[in-house]
């Protein structure tokens, strides 16, 4: 509320260091990447997302996850991975699946 990111950064990544069997390391570790994404760290924000598909690829934001790493993909011109990411995203029920759907669409891949 009061967009203190860095604070919010120190908060997830302490969290993500002292309680490795917490349950909210996917959401950790993705609200950390909507922090980069949001601050235009692109690399972070990737890294983050990432860590999400890749460790906990059942949980809930991993669909999210996957569509947030289809765009920048698709920016850097890797549009293999970015279609596959985004197809996996176009497969859910929640708004990522939407979302991947009008970005596949939009973008023509």
């Amino acid at each position: 509320k009061e967009r203190d990111f860095d604070g919010a950064i120190a908060a997830f990544k302490d969290h993500i260091l002292n309680f490795p069997e917490s349950p909210y390391l996917a959401n950790a570790q993705y609200w950390l990447g909507e922090i980069y994404e949001f601050r235009g760290e692109a690399e972070l924000a990737v890294k983050s997302f990432e860590t999400v598909v890749n460790n906990y690829s059942k949980h809930n934001k991993a669909m999210d996850a996957r569509y947030k790493l289809g765009k920048p993909y698709h920016k850097q011109g890797d549009n293999k991975r970015a279609v596959e990411l985004l197809k996996e995203a176009a497969q859910s029920n929640g708004g990522a699946g939407a979302k991947a759907k009008a970005y596949l669409k939009d973008k023509s891949l």
